[in-house]
């Protein structure tokens, strides 16, 4: 829709404007993969050129690429540079000669002839067939009627483009090959086939070394593995846990066979549903590895009870199931439902929980389905009733627990109800205050291997200095051991535009390719930052190191903090900026502040004198077109020499400007009449600055104050800033908004707070249909506060922030942990209706469920132990904190539930408790 607006006004736009570009940033703008080529037999642009002609037109035939980028190095062209003083001596201006040089060079269909049966096409041809056609080309006539040649006026030769970029592998000028994956392809399989490609090419050019200089696939193969790793080490710590509580090596195999059951068929439905094995994926099943033993555990424990009632084992493996299946699948249920809010969340949160919301509900469906048909299967199959009884009636560790737990809610817990619930609101309470200790961030910092700094030198700064300032850093870089390869990209042929940040010839990023994390202990920010400490001063000059997932999943420059200013005057939105970043720079924590509006380029400024230049037949455009191609150079047209295209600039030998810039107010200009006239006669001429970019934001001009936060809590960071802000006197019509990170942790708090609500809603929905009761989900959804001082503790002790991650952690457990709750209620009704009086039903309840409860909760809990502690690893960012929150929830419910869901139901029910005298 963009695209089409803007194709509406393009034909208003001067001439020698550029196309504007339109386009989609998202992380495929980011190169999957870049090599680095060199050669000893090849010059630079020789090697290029081999690289356009062949080897990149050979990748993009690999099947998942879009495109290949070839930056560094130079082009062939073809220069008509063209004699100033012949030129006046001919009389000839330098728009005739564009003029006639495109006029002469062109080959055109030019319609079509009916011959007899045949249709005859028609081509005219006048294209030039080599440098001869070019030197004879008639430019103009001489005021007697001779003939000027191009050869009189003008040298025609081949030479390299003018240096405009670099690009370089440590300090060695390379050619650097980027590769763009198509979209919706694997990013994996992409690079994989690009690198079988890279391999056939080496071995047939062998006078070519090409080497991989990053690798984006790199990190997600990693994190994949990361994640399979914790979900397996996940599995064995729960299916240990079960054997703990069992002591029978048959009850816990059959239950632990759950596990890689479902994770098979959620696989499948995962193909079928379009879905590839990422990481967000990968860490739903690695998220509910734990959990989907809990429907299987509750159904053995169940069959073996039956079992001990005295029903045979095929009996009790039906019953048993059918007993537990309104508490299993409304236990389920209530897992899986949290996650439809996360999967109709927009934005960049959608796009993270989505994958991991639907994986997480498949598993969970499968597990279900495992429970109620092939564990009941394989139990009476292969577990005989007398390991049933011997299971349901041994005496082991686990003996002492459950008769201490009896005891304690018999003679305390229920006697002393009042005290136990207010005790359970007095901590929930306490754990609020603990929200303002505890950061808050959109998404914890992640570490993908590689780090980015970003250099912009003082405006006007040529690209020989912007180099040497480079090679000083990479030189500072290559001193760490934790560097593989540093690339730098300069000028034209940096990443400016992905980036955010300008890309003429003052300006360069460097990407530093870092060992695997695990052999490492600083993180790629941490030695970005060092690396910068040990940089030299340069003037003027912004150097800074970048947030690569930030600066790919937010845009810009990637900085937490982002305040934008908004006006129509340049000057006095300057002079608001510079305010503003006064300000904000007092506070403690603020580094980096920089200003987005560019310290403007001298320039030397010529105004055409409008009286005088139609005095002489002149038109303010016909001199500024004579001057861009004499001074700048044009590319008038394309020479095709052996099928191959070649850029003709004409331009004009400009060598005597660099010893006096003053020789340019003599600078002929020809008029109509053929008299030749200085600039001078007709412009005045003035030195001032202009300014290198001007940012529009919803149609008003926009200038960014930009800063890091360090070595304090953003959260307090960002208060102070509103507040200070807050005072600041701005003028009528204009504004400020408070952006950047800021704003993303705001929609956090807003979008996932609404989802934590909605599912809560839906569980109680839920409950509500399964249980046929408006009050039992009442008693049961009480628990989830419970769950939220665990996390709200885990977190602080933690020092895990309140990010997308922690606080999917906590929207998981709104449904999971009412599953205690639905276990030891449904089983209290179970027991009333056989006639069990009611307080011994919730002893009794009780008691009996506590060993699956704890199996089911400790094995969840073992299963994110991994991730809890993966937090070094390739995208262990990401997982940590939702494992974290999840963890400290789900304790401090299994703790608690024992002892308040017995006070809560008897509360509910209006169950008499004899108290202690």
């Amino acid at each position: 829709e963009v695209r089409d607006k803007i194709g509406l006004i393009e034909r208003y736009l001067p001439q020698d404007v550029q196309k504007p570009i339109v386009f989609k940033f998202d992380a495929s703008m980011m190169p999957v993969a870049r090599y680095v080529a060199t050669s000893d037999r090849y010059t630079l642009t020789q090697l290029k050129k081999l690289l356009e002609d062949d080897i990149a037109p050979y990748l993009e035939r690999v099947e998942g690429v879009a495109t290949v980028d070839v930056l560094g190095g130079r082009d062939i062209e073809y220069w008509v540079e063209v004699d100033i003083p012949k030129l006046i001596e001919a009389g000839v201006s330098f728009s005739q000669i564009s003029q006639m040089l495109q006029l002469n060079n062109f080959n055109f269909p030019s319609g079509k002839v009916d011959i007899r049966q045949k249709t005859l096409l028609i081509r005219t041809i006048g294209e030039y067939g080599g440098v001869k056609d070019l030197e004879n080309q008639v430019v103009g006539f001489r005021k007697n009627g001779l003939p000027v040649f191009l050869k009189d006026i003008a040298k025609v030769y081949s030479t390299e483009s003018e240096r405009l970029g670099f690009a370089k592998s440590f300090k060695n000028e390379a050619i650097i090959i980027s590769v763009y994956k198509r979209s919706g392809a694997n990013t994996v399989q992409v690079v994989q086939r690009v690198d079988k490609a890279i391999s056939r090419l080496s071995k047939w050019y062998k006078d070519i070394k090409l080497e991989k200089g990053f690798d984006q696939s790199r990190f997600i193969t990693k994190s994949a593995s990361e994640t399979i790793n914790s979900g397996i080490i996940g599995a064995i710590l729960a299916a240990l846990m079960i054997f703990l509580f069992l002591i029978d090596l048959r009850p816990t195999v059959i239950i632990s066979l759950a596990i890689p059951f479902s994770v098979i068929m959620s696989f499948t439905v995962l193909y079928f549903l379009g879905y590839s094995l990422n990481m967000m994926t990968l860490a739903g099943i690695a998220l509910g590895v734990g959990m989907l033993v809990d429907a299987a555990v509750v159904v053995v424990e169940n069959i073996f009870r039956h079992e001990e009632l005295g029903e045979d084992r095929y009996s009790a493996a039906i019953s048993g199931t059918e007993e537990v299946w309104t508490a299993i699948s409304a236990s389920t249920l209530t897992n899986i439902v949290v996650f439809l809010p996360l999967i109709y969340v927009g934005g960049l949160i959608g796009q993270f929980t989505k994958p991991l919301a639907v994986t997480v509900t498949v598993t969970l469906l499968a597990s279900l389905l495992v429970a109620v048909t092939i564990i009941p299967v394989m139990t009476s199959s292969y577990i005989t009733q007398s390991v049933a009884l011997k299971e349901m009636r041994k005496r082991y560790w686990f003996t002492p627990v459950r008769e201490f737990y009896q005891k304690l809610l018999t003679n305390f817990v229920l006697p002393k109800r009042g005290l136990v619930l207010i005790g359970a609101i007095v901590l929930f309470l306490a754990s609020l205050p603990l929200l303002k200790f505890i950061d808050k961030e959109f998404m914890p910092p992640m570490d993908m291997g590689t780090a980015v700094i970003s250099i912009e030198l003082p405006p006007a700064t040529n690209l020989k200095e912007t180099e040497h300032y480079v090679d000083q850093i990479i030189d500072i870089a290559k001193e760490y051991p934790e560097v593989q390869r540093v690339l730098a990209l300069g000028g034209s042929s940096g990443t400016g535009m992905m980036f955010g940040t300008s890309q003429g010839s003052n300006s360069a990023t460097l990407l530093i390719r870092l060992v695997d994390a695990a052999k490492r202990k600083k993180s790629a920010m941490q030695i970005a930052n060092e690396i910068l400490q040990k940089a030299p001063v340069y003037q003027g000059a912004t150097v800074k190191s970048m947030d690569l997932v930030n600066t790919l999943f937010f845009g810009g420059a990637g900085k937490p903090v982002e305040i934008s200013l908004y006006g129509e005057d340049l000057e006095e939105l300057s002079s608001l900026a510079n305010t503003v970043a006064e300000e904000i720079g007092k506070i403690k924590g603020i580094t980096g502040v920089e200003i987005s509006l560019k310290k403007a380029k001298p320039e030397l400024r010529i105004n055409i004198l409008r009286d005088k230049a139609a005095y002489f037949g002149l038109t303010p455009i016909q001199i500024q077109r004579e001057l861009q191609i004499a001074l700048q150079g044009m590319t008038t047209t394309k020479l095709r020499l052996k099928g191959k295209d070649y850029n003709l600039v004409l331009k004009a030998d400009t060598t005597y400007l660099k010893e006096n810039v003053e020789k340019l107010y003599y600078f002929p200009i020809l008029t109509p009449t053929g008299a030749v006239i200085p600039l001078k006669e007709i412009a005045d001429f003035s030195y001032d600055y202009g300014p290198v970019q001007i940012d529009h934001e919803n149609q008003s001009r926009v200038i960014k104050v930009l800063a890091d936060i360090q070595g304090r809590k953003k959260s307090e960071v960002f208060a102070e800033i509103r507040d200070r802000l807050f005072k600041l006197s701005l003028p009528e019509g204009y504004s400020l908004q408070i952006k950047g990170e800021f704003e993303q942790v705001q929609d956090m708090i807003k979008n996932l707070g609404i989802s934590i609500f909605a599912a809560i809603v839906l569980v109680y929905m839920i409950l509500a249909a399964q249980l046929e009761s408006l009050k039992d989900p009442i008693i049961i959804m009480l628990t989830i506060p419970l769950a939220f001082i665990g996390v709200v503790l885990a977190l602080w002790i933690s020092g895990t922030t309140i990010s997308v991650s922690s606080m999917v952690g906590a929207l998981i457990l709104v449904g999971v942990v009412v599953n205690q709750a639905i276990v030891m209620l449904t089983f209290y009704k179970e027991l009333r209706e056989k006639g069990v009086d009611p307080l011994e039903a919730v002893i009794q309840g009780s008691v009996v469920r506590l060993r699956p409860v704890l199996i089911t909760n400790l094995t969840t809990i073992f299963g994110l132990i991994p991730m809890a502690l993966s937090g070094h690893t390739e995208g262990g960012a990401l997982r940590q904190p939702l494992a974290v929150a999840m963890i400290g929830g789900l304790t401090a419910s299994t703790i608690m539930a024992f002892f308040v869901v017995p006070v809560i139901y008897t509360y509910f029910e209006k169950i008499k408790v004899k108290r202690e005298e």
